[in-house]
């Protein structure tokens, strides 16, 4: 079957996990980054952490090499083939120790570790591919609901809604947040100055809820039940960054995923106003 069952394999993954070609690519990256995947590989391994039945489209040598891969991801380990042990014509490479390694971040600088596991500086290297995806997410967010209740209520819709439940206690968790130089020193720093932007991620939830039928789905066209499910999600994400941890790949397929079904709500949005 090789590259046909490869195809059929991806077909049914895509079907699966319902997400488009481009989507399925970015989660089949980090898989081929931190382990040395090639891409079928990384197919192979994401479609059986998805549940699929390799054994259904994949040839007898293939479903050798796949279990393999699968093993190896399992334990952290590359998958490439182990380096050919040297001859005497060739010196062996003084290993580096764990405080001599080197992690190339994406903004071009080096972390030099003086105490830290290969491990975790491998999971910041990673993390940091995927927290700049979760801070434009959240903050697009705000961002649009903010623009959803302009454009419906004007420049004071701050000030004239909000005015009662958890909606009224969120709104004035944030104005007090805005008002204490502290807090701005503390946690905001360069941060936004509306009030908004001063609201938890539970706040900002009870706030876009208290506004169920102007947004859940006349405005938005999504139900309120799917924006909680959401919500809870990145809630969970924050959590595990804010607590400098690493995601585990079911958050970050979700994390992906979210942030494209976000990016289509806004458009559309936007293309309707």
């Amino acid at each position: 079957m090789s590259s046909n069952g490869n195809k059929i394999l991806r077909r049914a993954l895509l079907k699966k996990l319902k997400i488009a070609n481009s989507t399925l690519s970015n989660l089949l990256r980090p898989l081929k980054e931190e382990f040395a995947l090639s891409s079928e590989q990384a197919l192979w391994t994401l479609a059986a952490q998805s549940g699929i039945q390799l054994n259904s489209y994949l040839e007898k040598d293939q479903l050798a090499n796949a279990q393999n891969t699968i093993n190896m991801v399992r334990l952290g380990k590359s998958a490439v083939l182990p380096t050919p042990a040297p001859t005497a014509t060739t010196k062996t490479a003084k290993p580096l120790r764990t405080n001599e390694i080197t992690i190339k971040l994406p903004s071009g600088k080096f972390y030099k570790d003086s105490g830290l596991s290969d491990a975790v500086l491998k999971q910041a290297a990673e993390m940091a591919k995927h927290y700049p995806v979760f801070y434009l997410l959240e903050n697009s967010i705000r961002a649009l609901f903010a623009e959803v209740m302009k454009d419906e209520h004007g420049e004071n819709w701050w000030k004239a809604n909000f005015k009662s439940g958890t909606a009224k206690n969120a709104k004035e968790a944030a104005e007090k947040r805005r008002s204490d130089p502290d807090t701005h020193k503390r946690w905001h720093q360069s941060g936004g100055d509306h009030p908004l932007d001063f609201a938890t991620l539970e706040g900002l939830s009870s706030l876009m809820q208290s506004q169920v039928d102007l947004l859940f789905p006349k405005k938005l066209g999504i139900t309120l039940d799917w924006f909680r499910n959401f919500m809870e999600e990145m809630a969970t994400i924050r959590n595990v960054f804010c607590h400098m941890n690493p995601l585990d790949t079911t958050s970050i397929k979700n994390l992906i995923l979210r942030n494209e079904q976000w990016q289509k709500i806004c458009h559309k949005y936007r293309e309707a106003n």
